[in-house]
């Protein structure tokens, strides 16, 4: 059976070769192996969230050009042209933007993303291949669950998540970022079980769905517990309206979905009970009810992301602040303390702030005119084609959805699915556009131009960040001269990140072994780049304020400002800004020390409860130490000797705070402490 259909763009010389049936079999199994490869690898690692993972999925494109190329048979030419110009749209604001380079990521995964999405909606694949696909997907699918189950058993995490967590921090762990690969894999399943032929493969896939809800369950995930409702419910009603409800075959299939629902809660269960037996459990209810450790924290978080973002997308509307900004604009309109982000917890807000409305509204329009087209030429669709379109339109709208309450597409194992189950999508919608064969020729030179600019583009970050690791790497081993060589060697063409920040630490290191001043006007000169390259970026105006004084390069006017300027782009999310201030106001202007003192003294109680509750694992960060400091700073100017003890017990209370929960993370989890209150201050 020929898996790819073919559509002449050779000479005819070479057409009698690529048409022989071997040669379609044998490129079919290689395309098979890659996807299912690039699935697997990017899920072992880490999920896909390591750098290794973008750079494989970006390279992975050039095999699939080539397949493009021989074998590919019909165009969507709207579709696609939407597609593109989304695509060129988020290159444009990335080199817009004025924080300069740092979404690399994102430009990788959207773009490489996109094209996959353009090549695979343009081979031609069989029943049969699609069905093998998607026994591949779910083999993976359990072998994830498995392993999850395995690390909630027997380890400290509360919240199944599998290997989507940070390997070398046993206490960082994603358990929605699994909840959302579930939500694409259960419609499939679902299909799989739908589709068995026989007795036996209907009881194989009706356990592992049963599986995979008890997995997604255990992740307790409430959005992807919503979503999964709101996509049954659409499910069912169109069911409903279908007239599917009055067969009995469908009636039975039904019953039996409830069947395995229940199921998946009774294994839920039992896997409780088991692990009650070494660790505590959450409960559903607490969850559901908002009464769980995090109470409302997480539901008033994301309003406050959603609505920090609208502001944001008034500043910028068109082009945005830039991929992977949202960390650094925020927190000037971050309202709860330590409540700090990388996104927005919403994939179309997180567009609109990074890349603005323009590159939005392409990415909207093209999903609506794939979705609309799917709506307008379901009924005419053949019966063998309807249960693909509708597995996979099912698919996308969980992995969507739930990404419109959070976002997981940072994990390329994730992305990279959605993008590969779009592709499939369109595949199997009717081609009704008329295209001339020269618009057809423009389309593909143009595909064939950015993968080409794209390869360039790996290319260099990969050489860029080569020398960058191996820097970081010397400097973690305190080579400082090697460091600053591989860092002067990783100067890339283009958006140099923190490359210059990093730089200027190497520089002043190695000034203290040298006693060089050059090395200390490079420093100053690299985190003076630093702060242009990264303007909204606060550490690096807190850094320049601290190198000044340290070696002199500044006045203290100068220093004042570059300390405001930090906690102006910053004020809720670091107290090393605010001591560091503090002191310096202490030394040089004591009267404004005072005026500043009610304002940190108010964050100080805020953040009180925060390390109590040890939120956003804040004992973990240098949090603790500096309002621990902080405390001992008022002390030390305080006005009365009541107010002096008042401030002494609270500094205590930080410190008893942190050594509780360090003791609790350090039996679950292994943590090992990075700082010892001074001895004899308390």
């Amino acid at each position: 059976m020929k898996i790819f259909s073919f559509q002449p763009f050779l000479r005819p010389s070479f057409q009698s070769f690529f048409q022989r049936s071997d040669i379609f079999s044998f490129f079919s199994q290689i395309v098979f192996f890659l996807l299912v490869f690039f699935v697997g690898f990017t899920l072992a690692d880490r999920g896909g969230i390591h750098l290794v993972s973008y750079f494989l999925v970006g390279f992975g494109l050039f095999p699939f050009l080539i397949f493009w190329i021989f074998f590919r048979s019909r165009v969507f030419i709207r579709c696609h042209i939407f597609l593109l110009i989304f695509v060129l749209s988020m290159w444009l604001s990335y080199f817009l933007s004025p924080i300069h380079g740092e979404g690399f990521r994102e430009l990788v995964i959207f773009t490489s993303g996109a094209l996959f999405c353009i090549f695979i909606s343009q081979l031609s694949f069989s029943k049969k291949w699609m069905y093998s696909f998607f026994h591949a997907i779910v083999f993976l699918g359990w072998i994830e669950i498995l392993y999850a189950f395995y690390i909630y058993l027997f380890g400290p995490f509360n919240r199944l998540s599998g290997t989507f967590r940070e390997f070398q921090y046993a206490y960082s762990f994603f358990p929605n970022a699994l909840a959302n690969f579930l939500l694409i894999l259960i419609p499939v399943v679902l299909f799989l079980f739908w589709q068995s032929a026989s007795k036996l493969r209907e009881f194989f896939f009706a356990v592992t769905a049963a599986f995979y809800f008890a997995a997604l369950f255990l992740t307790y995930s409430r959005s992807a517990l919503l979503v999964l409702a709101i996509v049954f419910s659409i499910f069912f009603l169109f069911m409903g309206f279908s007239g599917a409800f009055r067969i009995r075959k469908f009636r039975m299939k039904f019953f039996k979905i409830f069947i395995m629902v229940l199921l998946g809660v009774f294994v839920t269960v039992q896997v409780n009970n088991f692990r009650e037996r070494s660790f505590d459990v959450n409960f559903f209810r607490d969850k559901a009810l908002l009464s769980a450790s995090e109470k409302t924290a997480s539901v008033d978080e994301r309003f406050e992301f959603w609505n920090g973002s609208l502001k944001l997308i008034l500043e910028k509307p068109f082009f945005g602040h830039g991929p992977y900004s949202f960390l650094f604009v925020y927190p000037r309109f971050q309202q709860t303390l330590l409540a700090i982000s990388d996104h927005p917890h919403n994939l179309f807000l997180k567009i609109a702030v990074e890349n603005g409305l323009i590159t939005l509204s392409f990415f909207f329009i093209f999903l609506f005119f794939v979705f609309w087209k799917m709506a307008r030429s379901f009924s005419t669709l053949s019966s063998e084609t309807k249960p693909f379109v509708f597995v996979l339109f099912f698919s996308l709208l969980s992995g969507l959805l739930h990404n419109f309450l959070d976002y997981n597409f940072n994990f390329v194992s994730i992305f990279f699915l959605w993008w590969i189950f779009l592709g499939f999508l369109i595949h199997f919608l009717p081609a009704r556009t008329k295209i001339s064969s020269k618009m057809s020729r423009n389309f593909m030179a143009t595909i064939i131009a950015i993968v080409f600019v794209f390869f360039i583009f790996l290319l260099h970050e990969m050489y860029y960040g080569y020398f960058f690791q191996q820097g970081r790497l010397a400097y973690a081993k305190k080579h400082f001269t090697a460091s600053v060589i591989l860092y002067e060697a990783a100067k890339p063409l283009w958006l140099e990140r923190s490359l210059p920040f990093d730089t200027a630490a190497a520089y002043e290191k190695r000034f203290y072994f040298t006693k060089n001043t050059d090395d200390l006007v490079k420093a100053q000169s690299f985190l003076q780049s630093a702060m242009t390259e990264n303007p909204s970026h606060a550490l690096y105006y807190f850094k320049f304020a601290e190198f000044g004084l340290a070696h002199d390069f500044i006045s203290a006017d100068d220093a004042e400002k570059y300390f405001r300027r930090a906690l102006e782009l910053d004020p809720l999310n670091n107290f090393a800004y605010y001591f560091h201030f503090l002191r310096f106001l202490a030394e040089n202007n004591i009267e404004l020390f005072y005026q500043w003192i009610p304002r940190t003294e108010s964050l100080l109680e805020a953040y009180r409860e925060k390390i109590r509750n040890n939120e956003h694992l804040t004992v973990l960060t240098d949090n603790p130490r500096y309002a621990y400091q902080i405390y001992l700073l008022f002390a030390k100017y305080a006005s009365t000797e009541a107010r002096r003890d008042l401030y002494l017990q609270r500094a205590n209370d930080i410190v008893r705070s942190w050594q509780n929960k360090t003791m609790e993370m350090s039996l679950m989890y292994e943590v090992k402490r990075t700082w010892y209150p001074e001895k004899g201050l308390l």
